[in-house]
Formats: C-alpha cells, structure tokens, sequence
C-alpha cells in the first residue's frame, strides 16, 4: 500500500504535505520571515532541495514526520579516553556542549552533525580549564578529584555502554573506567589506534602490549591505523547509534553556505528537533497554533 502525503496550500504556496504547511504557520506566528524550497543543490550527485529558509535566523529547515521508532529513548553512553587536545570527541566538535563537572546534570541528549541521537553521562570537566572537558592533576579542575572521579562513576553506572577510544599510552583514566565498567556488567567497546603504520605484534599493536589485560575487558574491541574518524563510527555503530542521511546532507550544505541548520521531525508540539541551532526557544508559545490549524477550506488556518 502506498501513502501519500496531501499538498496543501497555504498564503499562496503549495507545499508537498500538510506538516510542512503546519510548520509555516507555526514560523509566522512566531514572527519568523520563511521562504519556501528557495534554492536546490546538489551534494555529492545528490539532489537535494531544503523545505525553508528562515531569513532573521539564517538557518535551513527540513521538515520529517516522525517515525514511530523516534519516540524510543536513544541509548546512554559513556565516553572514555583522552580529554586533551588530541580528545576523540573533537571529531564530533558540535556534539559536546560546555558542561561542567559541577553542574547538576546527570545525562544530557545530544544530537550531532551526523545525525546521530544519544544521552551522553559523561565524563564532564571543568570549563575554566584549556579545554572545556580536560580534567586531571594538571588541569584547572584540580582541586576538585573527588567531585571529577564520583560523577565519573556515576556516569558509567547510568550508561547503556561505555565508548573507548585509545590512541596514546597514557591512558591510566581510562583503564580505570574500562574496569569499573567492567566490574558493574556494562558492556565495553574499545576502539585501539595505532599512530604508526606497523605490522601488530600477534593481535596487538607493539605500543599497546601492555594494555591486552584492559582491552580483552571489553564485549568487542577493534585496532585501526592512524583512523580515528573511522574507530568514532565503529564505537557509534557497536551502540547502535545510527547516522541520519538528511541530517549529513542538510548539515553539509548549510557549513558550506555559512548557514545554520535544523530538522524538525513531527507535527508542532510533538516533534523533535536536530541541529546546529536551538530552535525550540524561538518557537516556544506558537506549536500549538500549527498543530490545530485547519486547511481544508481554503488558506486561513
């Protein structure tokens, strides 16, 4: 059986369903100037054409129904290994927000440039130190160990699973993680990545030997050469955090126009929102007015 959406007009434009129709008038109550599939493009062969363009915000807008797997929770992860310069998070730069260790916040949701959906629990740092997530002896967040190593704990005991990236030596935080989490039954991932291109030494990398006990903790493990973008996607795909399509193509197409972005799934007042800006604030107050307005004589909803 196939289902189509219905056209619907609306101040002189027709657009291809009535959700996006919804979302219009939801955009001009909040006094938010829109334009409607102004301009298409094409990324990498794709065709792609952005359902609105709002003006005052300089950001792009695609609209989706929601899907019913999309009212499922996302999993819960941890995130160990490295919060230096060299973090494996930065492959992820608009993924991790400011948030510091003294905050009252367990888990946070986080919706990346990928598309990818999932609570994040930690490790949190200290934002008044080089990098926002640094934390140690060497850190600003010095003073405050006890407080860095219980929401560290807490962290893993909240997860669904714990994500590990090792790509130095030095990682003596994070073998502590792997083993905690180990010892409360999560399950562990770890991605290995060897900075130099060698031949492993039996299974393991020569750098990382010494590290077999800790890395045999985990539920699977994986060794990748001088690839960590590609060790991020493995530890993403073993949690079962997917990459949406639209989102990777929406996003590319706003970085390369110096635009924001925003993809709204589902009706006014039960959607969701991924994206490089906080468009919720804005519409705060006005979801209501699209959810309930009428179509079906003539424009005026």
């Amino acid at each position: 059986m196939t289902v189509q959406a219905i056209e619907t007009v609306y101040k002189g434009y027709r657009f291809r369903s009535r959700l996006e129709a919804r979302w219009a008038v939801v955009f001009d109550q909040a006094g938010l100037h829109w334009q409607y599939e102004a301009e298409g493009f094409v990324v990498d062969g794709v065709r792609y054409l952005p359902d609105f363009y709002l003006e005052e915000l300089n950001t792009l807008i695609e609209i989706k129904p929601r899907k019913e797997e999309e009212w499922k929770l996302p999993p819960t992860v941890y995130m160990a290994g490295k919060m230096g310069a060299r973090n494996w998070r930065n492959w992820r730069p608009s993924s991790l927000p400011d948030v510091s260790v003294h905050e009252e916040i367990e888990v946070f949701r986080i919706f990346d440039t990928n598309g990818r959906d999932f609570f994040y629990s930690g490790p949190f740092g200290d934002i008044m130190s080089n990098h926002s997530f640094l934390h140690g002896l060497d850190s600003a967040a010095w003073c405050y160990e006890e407080e860095v190593i219980k929401r560290s704990f807490d962290g893993i005991k909240s997860s669904d699973c714990v994500l590990v990236l090792i790509d130095q030596t030095d990682v003596f935080g994070t073998l502590v993680e792997i083993g905690y989490a180990k010892a409360w039954g999560k399950k562990i991932f770890v991605a290995v990545v060897s900075s130099e291109e060698e031949v492993p030494y039996g299974e393991w990398f020569k750098e990382f030997h010494e590290m077999w006990f800790a890395i045999k903790c985990a539920t699977e493990h994986k060794l990748f050469i001088k690839d960590i973008p590609g060790a991020v996607d493995w530890l993403f795909d073993m949690a079962g955090i997917s990459i949406r399509p639209e989102v990777r193509l929406l996003s590319s197409v706003a970085s390369g126009l110096s635009k924001g972005w925003s993809i709204i799934y589902g009706t006014p007042g039960e959607h969701i929102i991924h994206g490089s800006l906080r468009l919720d604030p804005y519409l705060t107050g006005f979801t209501d007015a699209g959810r309930h307005a009428r179509f079906e004589h003539g424009e005026a909803p």
